[in-house]
C-alpha cells in the first residue's frame, strides 16, 4: 500500500468516530468558513476535502448550490448518511473533475495541510474558479490549548513515535500561508485569526476526542489489546488531573483568483 493509500485507508476506517467526536468541536469554525464564503442562493460552491460534509451541509442550508469532493470513501459515506441530498463524489484534489471556471467559491476546512502536492492542488482550485472567484480555507493557528496535551507522549511510549504527515506549520504562520497563496497565483489575500472555546464533560470525553483523529485511531488499533488497555488507563489518569477546557485557534484564509482582464 502506498503512503497516500494508507492515509486514505485510515480516514476510511475511522470516519464515523471523526464525525461523532471531532465535528461538534469544529462547529464554530465551520460556520465562520461558510460566512466568509457568503454562501447563498445563486452561489456555485465546491467544498474541497469535504470530509464528513459539515461545511457543504451548512452552505447548502444557506441556499448555495454545493458540490463536495473528498479522496476518502469512508468520509464520503458518513457525509452521504448525514446529508443525503448533497452532491458528493470521490475526487483527487490535484485532478478535479470540473470544467474551468465552474465555481464561484471553493471552501476547504482544515485540509490545506493534508495535500501532498500542495501546489498542484492550488493550481486546480484556481482553474475551476471563475475569474474573481474566492477560496476560503481554515487552518490551525498558533495559540490553541488542548487538555489532551501529554496523551500523545503516552501513546508514543506504547506505539512508538509517529512521523509528521501533514504541514500544519506553513498555514499556522499567516505570513507563510499568504506567501504560498500569492506564489500560487491568488490575489487579494487576507487572513483573520479567531479562537473558539469549549469544555469536555469529563476525562473520558476528552480521551474519546483524542483517539478519534484517524491517524491516532489507526495507531491505537495496531497495539496489542493489553498494551492498548494500559495506554487508555494511563491516559485517563492523566486527564483526570486536568482542567478540561479547550481553545482552538484557526487562521481563515480568503483569496481570489485573478479577475478577468479588461478588454
Amino acid at each position: 500500500m502506498t503512503p497516500q493509500a494508507a492515509w486514505h485507508d485510515r480516514y476510511d476506517r475511522h470516519a464515523a468516530g471523526y464525525a461523532r467526536e471531532l465535528d461538534p468541536t469544529f462547529a464554530g469554525s465551520v460556520e465562520r468558513v461558510v460566512e466568509l464564503a457568503a454562501a447563498r442562493r445563486g452561489v456555485q460552491l465546491l467544498d474541497l476535502a469535504t470530509g464528513t460534509g459539515a461545511i457543504a451541509h451548512l452552505a447548502a442550508a444557506r441556499g448555495a448550490s454545493v458540490v463536495g469532493v473528498d479522496a476518502s470513501t469512508g468520509m464520503l459515506e458518513v457525509a452521504r448518511t448525514r446529508s443525503p441530498g448533497l452532491d458528493l463524489s470521490l475526487a483527487n484534489a490535484c485532478a478535479l473533475p470540473f470544467a474551468d471556471g465552474a465555481f464561484d467559491v471553493v471552501t476547504c476546512g482544515l485540509a490545506l495541510s493534508h495535500f501532498a502536492e500542495r501546489d498542484r492542488a492550488l493550481a486546480e482550485v484556481l482553474r475551476i474558479l471563475r475569474p474573481g472567484g474566492m477560496l476560503v480555507a481554515s487552518a490551525w493557528a498558533e495559540g490553541s490549548s488542548f487538555p489532551t496535551t501529554g496523551v500523545g507522549d503516552i501513546l508514543d511510549r506504547y506505539a512508538g513515535h509517529a512521523p509528521t504527515t501533514v504541514d500544519e506549520e506553513t498555514w499556522a504562520d499567516r505570513r507563510r500561508g499568504r506567501t504560498v497563496l500569492r506564489e500560487a497565483g491568488f490575489v487579494e489575500i487576507s487572513v483573520r485569526t479567531e479562537a473558539f472555546a469549549g469544555e469536555f464533560a469529563d476525562a473520558q470525553q476528552a480521551l474519546d476526542w483524542f483517539v478519534a483523529w484517524p491517524l491516532t485511531a489507526a495507531r491505537l488499533t495496531q497495539l496489542h489489546p493489553p498494551a492498548r488497555e494500559r495506554f487508555l488507563d494511563d491516559a485517563r489518569k492523566l486527564l483526570a488531573t486536568k482542567r478540561l477546557a479547550w481553545t482552538f485557534v484557526f487562521n481563515f484564509y480568503v483569496a481570489r483568483s485573478a479577475p478577468r482582464p479588461r478588454e
